[in-house]
């Protein structure tokens, strides 16, 4: 008799370790599930802001290089009748576009440490998610793999292109849409 209660009684224990073992197996996996949620979150904030970013340093950069086509055309029109003091407008004319180029080159190199810091967001997401599939709207094959994934901005401040890590920025399918989307003068 006190063996069936000691049985009943053993019988219980594991029942009882088993259901903490289930209800801390569900909790890890809804807390997991919350992280990862929360993880795809903030990289895609990052992604937008890094698009939003190119999209507005594509702009800046066109409106600047046509002021410069512009005031090249304008030097090149008064070349021959050019004094003194058109020579000196010239040169602050260049001085201002080595200054636009100055400004240029430091956007550049926010965006690329943007790209930097959105890469590494994008390795903790990976562990997190195991690495996990994920499908957007480029669907599977057009999903970034790695950070050397290239987007082209068009001029509107829209998606104009994207090409995976392994197609080189000088690529002509590249430079090709990029001379497309460049105003022509």
């Amino acid at each position: 008799m006190w063996i069936a209660a000691l049985l009943i009684v053993v019988v219980a224990a594991v029942a009882a370790i088993v259901a903490a073992a289930n209800s801390a197996r569900r909790e890890s996996e809804a807390q997991a599930a919350a992280l990862r949620q929360e993880m795809q979150a903030l990289l895609a904030a990052q992604s937008q802001a890094v698009t939003t970013h190119l999209g507005q340093l594509a702009q800046s950069l066109t409106t600047q290089l046509g002021q410069v086509a512009q005031h090249v055309q304008t030097g090149m029109a008064s070349s021959g009748a050019l004094a003194s003091g058109a020579q000196k407008a010239v040169a602050e004319q260049l001085q201002a576009s080595t200054e636009m180029l100055g400004s240029i080159r430091q956007q550049l190199g926010e965006v690329q440490q943007a790209g930097h810091d959105l890469s590494g967001a994008a390795r903790q997401i990976e562990s997190v998610l195991g690495g996990a599939k994920t499908r957007g709207t480029l669907g599977e094959a057009g999903a970034p793999r790695w950070n050397f994934h290239k987007y082209l901005i068009g001029p509107d401040g829209q998606l104009a292109g994207t090409w995976p890590s392994q197609v080189r920025p000088t690529d002509s399918a590249i430079t090709g849409e990029i001379e497309t989307a460049l105003p022509k003068p």
